[in-house]
């Protein structure tokens, strides 16, 4: 089965390969049997698949067996954990035993040179295909060698020395060998590119094309191409080394080009990197569908990396490690290992963690913001929902990434859920829920009867011998949650509360957020310095803002319904509060005995950020900062005020800046404003 790249790649790939389109081919696809027995596979390969758990193929492995097998040229495109590595290592080990028998010989003599040679971008990869073609390869007696940066060269030099027939290997050190004159490549028959975009991309273009001058012909080699992405100018490069490729290309041109069983969730979250760093464990916690909430976090940089990763006050209750280029070779292996088994939860990466590893328990993937290229974001998402799995990718946004997001859903062919940071209520039961699991499978354990006596003891001395809740603390204390902490969803802070404000007519103001406050900080229990930002919705009666923790319970108290009784003494006492209290809706059953204090609005705890317009507010000491397009999250911008940290009046003030907004399909210049004003 042949199927097309999309529309724009194929005159070019006509010129050179076989081309079917890709809706027959798609239709065809999907009643098709794939099992072991329907291809011609030896016995003991096809052992050594079921011993692994294959019994049947996967779809780019099945569409491309034929072709691989009789020696033709291939570009494979597929989603990410579909089993592209077997898709080419089978059919290569197939034709590897053929030759050999051809040959007259079983065995490979001493000192031979490898027959087959498949490049990777990273270490990691590489070591996982090695893996993979022994499992296959060792039952024929071929021999798999594995040739990558910061290994001993003399370990590499003696497996020289004694001959194998596959090389996988990272293009520099191969090209290390091939300056030492320690490798031959001449006998090269099989040439694969896995992950080709990012093997031909720029600073692995060059060193690919010298490795492939040290190797026969293209006509007399098999060259093939695998990646989850081809963009155009991999098929220009590829075409100076292939002859008549067949494009096989199981993603398609209607549909997504990421993996369908993994969910693509869109977090906003505030422009302060301190806020994404707070907000995410939580978000990890409130999307992780499993227990063991093993999860890989992006990066753009390594110190971000590191950062994520070495600050305790991130990860709670998690243990969290780091994987990027600066980690020695031996340190990055054990990493691995260690996520493999379970030994750490959170993996903290830059891309190079992006590219083929193969990790079938990822339940989630978090990336601290949004790439600038399509198959970044397929490759990071593609480390969840393997191998049938289902999974979730989150990305972390900010007002001024909505470009950035609505460019990967075009590119990539998917819809983002929308989200907000996830809701104290929801982490604690999450975190709740996995205590509990935690315990649950300690109940067999051999060790229980020893801590017996201290939970009677505890039990009777801490908790009046409520066993029930001496049970909860101690879950609490095992989620490392032992207080609760409120952050604010427009910046992240600690110690501040989100509330939403809703009236009862349209064109609420700030002002009208300062005046309400007002109104009920009569008991002097409330301040207007209590009041941190404030961001108007797209709702024009709606409006959210921060406040202290102390400040937010004492508004939701004076929002509660008063009885008649308390409402009439209420309102002789305060004739200026009388005037705004009418008869209002029912509490509760709706018997009429009860009614709202102030039935022109309403504040309640902001959940989930509505939609919110571009104009950004900000109280400060009795006055209010406005900023028409820019966000006041930047350092530089804040001081301390009243103890807790807050935007100052006067930063940047007059500056000009140029707008992302777009008007009439041509950007607009668009001058920031920042201006205070006495509203006493």
């Amino acid at each position: 089965m042949q199927v097309s790249l999309p529309s724009e790649k194929l005159e070019s790939t006509k010129q050179d390969g076989v081309v079917i389109e890709a809706e027959n081919a798609t239709s065809e696809s999907k009643h098709r049997d794939w099992s072991l027995e329907r291809f011609p596979l030896s016995e003991a390969t096809a052992a050594a698949l079921r011993k692994k758990g294959i019994t049947e193929l996967t779809e780019i492995q099945a569409i491309t067996f034929n072709d691989m097998r009789s020696g033709r040229d291939v570009i494979g495109r597929s989603h990410t954990g579909t089993g592209k590595t077997f898709a080419f290592g089978v059919p290569l080990v197939e034709r590897l035993v053929e030759a050999r028998v051809s040959n007259g010989s079983r065995r490979g003599a001493p000192g031979r040179s490898p027959c087959a040679l498949v490049l990777t971008p990273t270490r990691e990869l590489a070591k996982q295909v090695t893996e993979q073609l022994r499992l296959i390869g060792q039952p024929h007696g071929l021999a798999v060698d594995c040739f990558y940066g910061g290994a001993s060269y003399t370990q590499q030099e003696e497996a020289l020395r004694r001959g194998f027939d596959v090389l996988v290997g990272t293009p520099g050190r191969i090209l290390d060998h091939l300056d030492r004159g320690t490798l031959n490549l001449s006998n090269i028959r099989i040439a694969v590119l896995d992950e080709a975009d990012e093997m031909l991309s720029l600073g692995f273009a060059e060193d690919v094309e010298r490795i492939f001058q040290k190797m026969p012909p293209k006509e007399e080699r098999q060259t093939v191409l695998f990646s989850a992405t081809i963009p155009p100018w991999v098929q220009k490069i590829a075409a100076q080394h292939q002859r008549a490729p067949v494009v096989h290309d199981v993603v398609g041109r209607t549909e997504t080009r990421a993996a369908k069983n993994v969910r693509h969730v869109a977090v906003r979250v505030p422009d302060a990197d301190f806020a994404r760093f707070a907000m995410l464990e939580d978000i990890v916690f409130a999307h992780a569908e499993t227990g063991n909430q093993r999860c890989i976090v992006f990066t753009d940089t390594k110190r971000e990396a590191d950062e994520i990763a070495m600050t305790a006050s991130i990860f709670r209750s998690s243990v969290a490690q780091v994987l990027h280029g600066d980690v020695s070779q031996r340190q990055r292996e054990l990493t691995l290992q260690q996520f493999r088994d379970g030994r750490f939860s959170i993996l903290v990466a830059t891309d190079v963690a992006a590219r083929g590893l193969d990790i079938h328990e990822v339940d989630v993937i978090v990336q601290m913001r949004p790439p600038r290229d399509v198959d970044t974001y397929i490759h990071r998402a593609g480390r969840t929902g393997r191998a049938g799995r289902s999974g979730t990718a989150v990305i972390m946004y900010s007002d001024s990434e909505r470009g950035l997001l609505r460019a990967l859903e075009r590119g990539a062919s998917i819809r983002f859920e929308q989200a907000g940071p996830p809701t104290l209520e929801r982490v604690l039961d999450v975190a709740a829920q996995n205590a509990a699991r935690a315990v649950g499978e300690a109940s067999t354990n051999r060790v229980v009867p020893y801590f017996q006596r201290a939970a009677d003891e505890l039990a009777a001395a801490q908790f009046e011998g409520d066993a029930r809740r001496a049970l909860a603390a101690a879950l609490a204390v095992i989620s490392g949650r032992t207080h609760i902490e409120h952050r604010s969803l427009l910046t992240g802070e600690a110690g501040l509360r989100t509330l939403l404000l809703t009236m009862n007519r349209a064109g609420v103001t700030p002002r009208d957020v300062l005046g309400i406050v007002r109104r009920l900080s009569q008991s002097g229990k409330l301040f207007t310095d209590d009041i941190g930002k404030v961001r108007l919705c797209r709702d024009p009666r709606q409006a959210v803002f921060d406040v202290s923790v102390e400040a937010a319970d004492e508004i939701l108290r004076c929002m509660e319904p008063q009885s008649t009784t308390d409402a009439t003494s209420s309102d002789a006492e305060n004739g200026t509060m009388a005037s705004h209290a009418s008869t209002g809706a029912a509490a509760g059953g709706g018997t009429g005995d009860r009614r709202t204090r102030y039935p022109d609005f309403t504040i309640e705890v902001c959940a989930a950020l509505p939609e919110l317009r571009v104009d950004d507010y900000r109280f400060s000491s009795g006055h209010l900062e406005r900023r028409r397009g820019r966000s006041l999250d930047d350092d530089s911008d804040r001081q301390s005020l009243n103890g807790r940290t807050r935007d100052g009046p006067g930063g940047r003030t007059g500056r000009r800046e140029r707008s992302s907004r777009v008007r009439g399909g041509r950007p607009q210049r668009r001058r920031s404003i920042s201006y205070t004003r006495d509203v006493q």
